[in-house]
């Protein structure tokens, strides 16, 4: 890509807040080839901001059940393993929720 970079970054919004705060020399490194790579950069940016969220969660049952952090399993088969494994239970689920989880030591 040309060094004509606030020309064509100016339609990628999710690109230009990933390069505030990287010197502008090493750009060339996080940025793709070409145009149809900045599109399919800022589609990816915005998929993982969307899953951002689920992830933290998804992190926060493995913490709390002492499970190794894999924050890409599906929240579904977490909460399963979770229950499975005997650390988690429903009350245990509403108190955490609820913010009163060390109520009770």
């Amino acid at each position: 890509m040309n060094d004509n970079y606030d020309v064509r970054l100016v339609a990628y919004p999710h690109i230009r807040e990933m390069l505030d705060g990287v010197p502008r020399r090493l750009w060339d490194v996080f940025l793709p080839e070409s145009i149809g790579g900045l599109n399919e950069l800022e589609a990816n940016i915005i998929m993982m901001k969307r899953r951002e969220k689920t992830r933290e969660q998804i992190m926060a049952i493995q913490k709390l059940t002492g499970m190794p952090l894999r924050p890409n399993e599906p929240l579904e088969a977490v909460i399963a393993k979770a229950r499975i494994k005997g650390r988690i239970h429903n009350a245990q689920l509403r108190r955490y929720k609820r913010g009163d989880a060390d109520s009770d030591t």
